[in-house]
């Protein structure tokens, strides 16, 4: 009985000896933290800032800065161009500014606008028999008329045209900007020496209005000349 009772009284005295030493352990490791605890919170607090600095902030910042470098030189290259051609207008106004009234007035009698083909076949009689010569026979017509019907009558034949009003004054009209039209003029004059000739290819290329003559036939024996000319205006809009 007493050896029992020796036995619990020791394993009391052990646990109330592991109890005093767990509660001396607590009371060091409080004591430990209580004494340094604002340095861990330091630390604690340098990593969270670190962390979120490095990996939080400084990605962001780094594509925020991007984007807006990238919007700044879109900017930049729209500032320049709109600034070149800001530049390119004030220049083209100076120069339109600088042009004499007198010769805006010719430059726009060389390509008129539209005008009818009467309008046309009375202008260059008159111009013709002004200049002394004998107009045997005028004909003015649309180059875009003569183009429709040429192509129309390609289209049924296999054969290619060889139509001088076909394949030389069409073929300038059809290299002319969308908003210029022409008219191709076919005179006949009679009694027209060598001479008279060079006088009237000269007053055709000194002639205010813009004529091309894209043909001529010279018969020295018959003192006769046929000629293809093509003249132009600008389309009404």
């Amino acid at each position: 009985m007493d050896d029992k009772k020796n036995n619990k009284e020791e394993e009391i005295v052990k646990e109330e000896k592991k109890t005093v030493f767990r509660r001396k352990i607590l009371n060091g490791v409080s004591s430990f933290l209580n004494s340094y605890f604002h340095y861990f919170s330091f630390l604690a607090l340098f990593f969270i800032f670190w962390f979120s600095f490095n990996f939080i902030l400084t990605p962001k910042y780094e594509k925020v800065s991007l984007a807006s470098s990238e919007v700044l030189e879109a900017k930049k290259s729209l500032f320049i161009k709109e600034y070149r051609e800001l530049a390119s207008y004030k220049k083209n106004i100076e120069v339109f500014k600088s042009i004499n009234p007198g010769d805006m007035d010719k430059i726009s009698k060389m390509i008129p606008g539209e005008y009818s083909r009467d309008d046309l076949f009375t202008e260059f009689t008159y111009f013709l028999m002004k200049n002394n010569f004998n107009v045997k026979s005028i004909k003015v017509s649309n180059t875009e008329d003569i183009v429709s019907g040429k192509q129309v009558l390609s289209r049924r034949s296999s054969g290619t045209s060889n139509d001088p009003e076909f394949s030389r004054a069409t073929q300038v009209s059809l290299s002319l900007p969308p908003d210029v039209g022409s008219w191709l003029i076919r005179a006949e004059i009679s009694n027209v020496a060598y001479t008279d000739l060079k006088y009237l290819l000269d007053i055709i290329e000194n002639n205010l209005k813009l004529v091309d003559v894209v043909s001529m036939d010279f018969d020295p024996i018959t003192k006769s000349v046929s000629f293809d000319a093509l003249t132009y205006y600008y389309k009404n809009k």
